[in-house]
Order: C-alpha cells, then sequence, then structure tokens
C-alpha cells in the first residue's frame, strides 16, 4: 500500500507511535509503520529502507528511549540520505545525544509534553496535511457513513475567491520596479524542506549591539548580524558607520550597507560581516543571498557575496565578477595559486535585487549557478578542500588582505550543508523575494539614500 509517514520510534514508545498513527489515517494521511506494516518472509531490513524512500515525511517520536537507539538512528540516516522531511514530535523534555543530534538539531520540532496528547495528536495532523497538502476529511454523520466530498458547485465561491487573491498577489508583487519575476507559489511542505540543513540564516536588514554595549563617541564597537536559524552563528561587523550617523540614526536598527559610494555620514569604509562558524566545504553546500548591486567605482572588479576563508585561500567566492555576473569560484587547494573550479552566469545584474545561489554537489562533483530560481551554469569539479573559516559576507580574504569587497546591498543570506535540487532553488528564490516584500520599503529600493536606511527587523521563514 502506498503510504505518505514513515512512522520511526524506540520500541518503548509503541503506543505513542499507534496512536500518532491512528490520528494521521483518520485525517486521510497514510502511514507506514513496523510491526504492523512489513510483510513476513521478506528481509525486514530492504522493507525498512524501501518504506523510508517510498514515503514523504518520516515522523520520529523522540524521547530518551529514541534518542539512545541505534535502529531510529540508522532509519534517520536512511530518510536524511533521501532527502526526506524529518518531523520530530517530541514527547519526553530532552535534548538529542550524540549522532541523533545530528539529523534533528536543525528541524523544527513539534511538542507533545504538554497535556493533553489528544489535542498535540491534532497539532500533528494538521501540520502533516500542511505539508502533504492532503485536505481535512470530513466526519461521517453516523457509524459507517461515509464522508461525502463537497459538490463542484458549492467550492465555485471559493475557487473564485482563491483566484481573485491570487490576481492581487500577483499584480502587488510582480510590478514592484527592483524586484525580478517571481515563480509560482511553493506548497508549505517545499518551503518547511528548506528548513532542513540549514547552516545559517542572516537576514542583514539591520544590526545590534553586542550585550551590554553602550557606545558613546569615544567609543567603538563592533554590532552583531544575528543569525536566525537558531544555531548561534552570529556574524560581526567590520567597519561599521561612523558616530555622526549613530547620533543621527540611533544605535539599535541599522542596514548594513556594502555601499562603494560612502555618504558624507560615513567615513571611507564599507561593511562586510565575519562569522567565526564553518561550512564543511569538502563536502556538498549551498550558498544563497539577496544582492541589490551598485556600479563600480574605479576599474572593473570582483565583488564578493559570501565567501569562506582558509589559510591561503578561501574554499569557495560567490560573487559578482568583473563584468558583473553571478560566479562560483571553487578552489582545489588551500595554496597560493590553487586550481580554480568556475560557474557562471553570462547576464549583468544591476538595478533590481536578484537571489544569486551557488550549490556544490561533492558526489556528483558538480557546482553550480542559479540566479533567480533558474540553474544558468554548470560545471564539473575536480577537487576541493575543507577550509578552517571563517564565513565572510560582502568580502574575501586570500591570506592576511581582505579583498573583493561588495558593491550595493547583500540580505536573506542562507548557507545549507548540502547540495539544493533545481526545484528547491526555485523555492528559495520565491521565499528570498518574499522575505524581501515584507521588510520595508527602502530595502526593495534601488535607489537607497542616507536618510532612509534606519530600519527595523523583518521575521524569518
Amino acid at each position: 500500500m502506498a503510504h505518505d509517514v514513515f512512522v520511526c520510534y524506540s520500541s518503548e514508545d509503541k503506543t505513542t507511535a499507534d496512536a500518532a498513527c491512528a490520528k494521521l489515517e483518520s485525517t486521510g494521511v497514510r502511514c507506514w509503520i513496523a510491526p504492523r506494516d512489513p510483510t513476513p518472509g521478506i528481509p525486514y531490513t530492504g522493507q525498512i529502507i524501501k518504506a523510508i524512500t517510498d514515503a514523504q515525511i518520516v515522523l520520529l517520536i523522540f524521547s530518551g528511549h529514541a534518542s539512545r537507539s541505534e535502529h531510529v538512528l540508522r532509519e534517520l540516516e536512511i530518510a536524511s540520505d533521501s532527502g526526506k522531511i524529518i518531523v520530530p514530535f517530541r514527547i519526553e523534555d530532552i535534548v538529542p545525544s550524540g549522532d541523533l543530534r545530528y539529523y534533528i538539531t536543525r528541524v523544527h520540532w513539534l511538542d507533545a509534553m504538554t497535556p493533553p496528547m489528544a489535542k498535540r495528536l491534532e497539532e500533528l495532523a494538521a501540520l502533516m496535511r500542511k505539508l502533504l497538502e492532503v485536505p481535512q476529511v470530513a466526519a461521517a454523520t453516523d457509524v459507517g457513513e461515509a464522508a461525502v466530498p463537497a459538490s463542484p458547485k458549492r467550492l465555485v465561491p471559493y475557487v473564485l475567491i482563491f483566484a481573485a487573491l491570487c490576481a492581487i498577489i500577483y499584480v502587488s508583487f510582480f510590478h514592484k520596479p527592483t524586484a525580478s519575476p517571481t515563480p509560482r507559489q511553493p506548497s508549505e511542505r517545499e518551503v518547511h524542506a528548506l528548513s532542513q540543513g540549514l547552516y545559517g540564516y542572516w537576514p542583514l536588514n539591520a544590526a545590534t549591539l553586542p550585550s551590554g554595549s553602550k557606545p558613546s563617541p569615544e567609543s567603538t564597537f563592533m554590532p552583531v548580524a544575528q543569525d536566525r536559524s537558531g544555531h548561534g552563528h552570529d556574524g560581526t561587523v567590520q567597519d561599521y558607520l561612523d558616530e555622526e550617523w549613530k547620533r543621527q540614526y540611533g544605535h539599535d536598527n541599522i542596514l548594513l550597507d556594502f555601499s562603494d559610494q560612502p555618504t558624507h555620514l560615513q567615513r571611507q569604509m564599507r561593511n562586510f560581516v565575519t562569522v567565526p562558524g564553518r561550512l564543511n566545504t569538502a563536502g556538498s553546500y549551498s550558498v544563497s543571498a539577496a544582492v541589490l548591486p551598485e556600479s563600480f567605482s574605479g576599474a572593473p572588479r570582483n565583488a564578493t557575496i559570501v565567501s569562506q576563508s582558509g589559510g591561503q585561500v578561501g574554499s569557495f567566492d560567490l560573487r559578482l565578477n568583473e563584468a558583473s555576473s553571478a560566479e562560483l569560484i571553487i578552489n582545489s587547494s588551500d595554496t597560493i595559486e590553487p586550481d580554480e573550479n568556475t560557474v557562471n552566469d553570462s547576464e549583468r545584474l544591476s538595478g533590481a535585487w536578484h537571489n544569486v545561489l551557488g550549490v556544490y554537489d561533492a558526489r556528483a562533483g558538480e557546482a553550480m549557478i542559479f540566479v533567480d530560481g533558474v540553474c544558468r551554469g554548470k560545471a564539473s569539479v575536480n577537487k576541493t578542500f575543507r577550509s578552517s573559516g571563517p564565513i565572510m559576507i560582502g568580502a574575501a580574504k586570500s591570506g592576511t588582505t581582505v579583498g573583493e569587497l561588495f558593491s550595493g546591498f547583500i540580505a536573506e543570506v542562507r548557507l545549507y550543508d548540502h547540495a539544493l535540487t533545481e526545484n528547491e532553488a526555485k523555492t528559495l528564490y520565491w521565499v528570498t523575494m518574499k522575505q524581501l516584500q515584507q521588510s520595508p520599503e527602502n530595502l526593495r529600493s534601488s535607489t537607497c539614500t542616507a536618510n532612509q536606511r534606519s530600519l527595523t527587523s523583518s521575521a524569518g521563514t
């Protein structure tokens, strides 16, 4: 029987697992659960692997027992390798231990510790239906009476309302002069899947002061670019704005400006951000950002969006090249003159916000560059290395020299510890543009001036 959800649990939590399975199936969500569904006479391990790979979601009944179970760990490993959505349903107030932490610390948990359990199961079923886009199953009027689907005529008003809302969204979004065209709106399941494997998320629309900071004209301080993924990879803003700016526009909500043409309110310096964490660049990864380029002053040059440093060179550099086209450089080794694996777009980016995404797929040995959700180039990667960090936003580091400073604005930076697919790239573009739409109007403007740059933070995805 085809199924939507694989139920992963420790045998000690069978009662809760059975209750969750029964609730989901009563609402139209099909489940696979042992020992009910395995077929006798067929190797059990092979059935488990097939059941996980055939499912869209793996539901983990998370408890102390599950945290210590080798079987649970192996099932989550298969789910992760298969790119499945993992939804932990936490029934005990504990944190994951050991290897299990790797698979579930970067996904959204659904807590079930507060009674009544029936309400928590209702919440679980509602989440699963949203992720799977399964409609609510209507309750029968009597025992044994089948639920009757709504008449098409009764659905007509709702279809018309939905169409009108889509038209409003289309007009309000597509006619923004500084935004690129938006793809179809993804499902909630597709958006939720982007939270898995997220290493860090920096909106970069505002900087906040470190805790306890009391800036004064005589003191200097380094504001924080917050990591909104919840993983604590906060960045430090370098080359910050001067005291006149701070006195006039305040300290708590200041747009990070990577401008190559400072105003009279700024010293001759530009922002860039350093993040002390490091991504495993020997394995697969993806790096994405929204950019609003400005014209370079002087001769054409490379302008880094995001990079990760090494001893001599960085492992990767997502940037705009001298032609102002999106480009991903992956260096083969941490040496002064490494072989460069390069993939780039041929179109110039200027005058509007764009989503630039670089992807390295270690298994395929391939690098890809995406602009606004569309793959613009692919290239083979023969060799790479694991750099020591740090991650840099708006600049690149070679040896001890910081350069390739970005000219313009950068926002919505996301790093993933795996290779995003082409469909996920489209979803990420939609999410990125949606976040910019929810930010203050001056974030979307290509003609920002100094007195427009005091902003408030926007919510993460």
